[in-house]
């Protein structure tokens, strides 16, 4: 028995051309599903790479414009605490300000020093409270350095530091290395204060083996100039600083250790004083305290006596 087998070509050929124009319609109703041209990597390889690295950039950036935005509202709420700080330091200069009129007694002063200082704990209370998500805006111990990313990298993104000049030191209950100031050869007492208007502490030791007043003008950072002695007939048991005389300028006051008298040395307001002038007083001693005792807005003394 014979067999033969065929082929109708026209038929394959028609399938084939069908297949094909079922797998473009299909390809066509993907693509309009998704929305995009390339779904798999049959469509295009190549484009497929650089559709993929296009759509993770998109999603990175789209991140990255959602934490400026974030980083946006934490510098608002800082700019609104630092606002507040201003107006507090405006609010201190204007009581200064007021405080150094001499039309006010000393019940009105005590007044103006009590805001002052209520001022000064409003002050720290915003630097140590201000927080942003969960998070402090000024940092306690230091300046606090805030990134800002919006895009790969270290490159990609915004450092902000904040706090630099707000920042408190919190102390740990010791203490560095010593440095020493030769500041005569018996200095029995010594206080600090602005003696010459430049806002940073200076301070003055009373020797007695010199019988002079020492005056260190400070650098601001826990350093000093040279000594200038001021002498005070007598020696110097204690000293303490006060404008005794009115004009602004602080004064210092010593309490001459061999005679029965106080020195007053009157600052001169750039960390100089003029020389010594002498009140006499019954007896030897070495204490003594400054203050407004009888309420006519001028410095008075008591001291001890011991014979």
């Amino acid at each position: 028995m014979t067999f033969r087998l065929g082929s109708n070509i026209d038929s394959i050929r028609a399938q084939r051309r069908f297949s094909d124009a079922t797998g473009k319609v299909s390809q066509a109703y993907e693509r309009l599903s998704s929305g995009v041209r390339i779904n798999k990597a049959a469509d295009d390889a190549a484009g497929l790479a650089v559709s993929c690295s296009l759509t993770s950039s998109s999603l990175v950036f789209a991140k990255g414009l959602k934490n400026i935005n974030d980083g946006l509202s934490f510098l608002n709420l800082a700019q609104g605490a630092l606002t507040e700080l201003a107006s507090i330091t405006d609010r201190h200069l204007v009581l200064a300000e007021q405080a150094a009129n001499g039309v006010y007694n000393s019940t009105q002063r005590k007044a103006l020093q009590d805001e002052a200082n209520a001022l000064v704990d409003e002050y720290n209370r915003i630097v140590s409270s201000t927080s942003f998500n969960g998070q402090t805006v000024f940092s306690g111990d230091g300046p606090r350095e805030v990134r800002i990313q919006f895009e790969y990298g270290v490159e990609g993104s915004i450092a902000i530091n904040l706090g630099a000049s707000l920042s408190r030191t919190i102390g740990t209950g010791t203490f560095g290395t010593p440095v020493s100031y030769n500041a005569g050869g018996e200095p029995d007492s010594a206080t600090m204060a602005d003696y010459n208007g430049d806002g940073l502490l200076d301070l003055a030791v009373g020797d007695d083996s010199s019988s002079s007043v020492g005056i260190f003008i400070g650098n601001g950072d826990g350093t000093f100039k040279n000594r200038v002695n001021y002498s005070v007939v007598g020696g110097s048991d204690s000293i303490a600083t006060a404008d005794v005389n009115g004009d602004g300028v602080l004064d210092l006051v010593n309490r001459n250790v061999t005679t029965s008298a106080f020195s007053v040395l009157l600052g001169n307001g750039n960390g100089s004083f003029k020389a010594q002038v002498t009140f006499a007083v019954a007896g030897q001693g070495q204490g003594f305290v400054l203050g407004d005792f009888n309420g006519d807005n001028r410095v008075d003394i008591i001291g001890t006596s011991y014979s």
